[in-house]
């Protein structure tokens, strides 16, 4: 096997592998956290990813799609392209994610209703589809900017990003539930993907492109 190649492969992927990993991790213990404040409140936020999982599957499709064009013009030598492709494709997604973040807000009562009929349940995963559902352009954009970098081979920033950020959830919605309940933990994932949204998009402006500088050496 070419040493060289594999050695790109792991930096590209191994950023990508870990930050799977981590963010489970930290679900784990903020599962911990949900279930302190009640078990109707734990299976809410599984109900909601459930239903969220809709918009996270539409998100990931668009992030595929940057990494594969923004690949391309970097194979290219184009780097404006590439980058221009990333900017332009982060503004389709944000567009697209805006109707159904709205039909998600309209319908979330009942969307939950269909899946559960458990009152307990049912209160704490439709505010949880009302707050997080506010952000899904924002998340159309980190999901663009994710595989832009993805595309350029600096995974790197979106390993660390989103390291802090997520866990950054933790203490944040240790804070906020003891304020506003279980929408104190809705309202930390929330502001966290926006940010995450912001510091990917300004990671993406400032890299330096890797597989630019390997096409060139190449």
């Amino acid at each position: 096997p070419d040493l060289r190649t594999l050695a790109l492969i792991t930096r590209i992927g191994l950023p990508v592998s870990l930050g799977g990993i981590l963010f489970t991790g930290i679900y784990i213990a903020l599962g911990r956290l949900l279930g302190s404040l009640g078990g109707a409140n734990l299976a809410a936020l599984g109900l909601g990813h459930r239903v969220e999982a809709f918009a996270y599957t539409v998100c990931e499709g668009f992030g595929a799609a940057a990494a594969t064009i923004v690949g391309q013009w970097l194979g290219a030598g184009c780097e404006r392209q590439a980058r221009e492709s990333a900017a332009h494709a982060a503004r389709v997604a944000g567009w697209v994610m805006l109707p159904l973040a709205m039909l998600f807000v309209a319908l979330a009562r009942p969307i939950v209703s269909l899946i559960t009929n458990d009152p307990a349940t049912i209160g704490p995963a439709v505010s949880y589809l009302y707050i997080v559902s506010i952000t899904f352009p924002l998340m159309g954009v980190e999901h663009v900017m994710d595989g832009a970098l993805t595309g350029a081979g600096d995974t790197t920033p979106s390993l660390l990003w989103g390291l802090l950020l997520n866990l950054a959830r933790l203490p944040a919605a240790l804070w906020l539930c003891r304020r506003f309940g279980v929408e104190g933990v809705w309202t930390a994932i929330t502001v966290s993907t926006a940010l995450k949204a912001v510091v990917k998009w300004r990671a993406f402006r400032r890299s330096r492109l890797p597989l630019l500088s390997e096409r060139a050496v190449a």
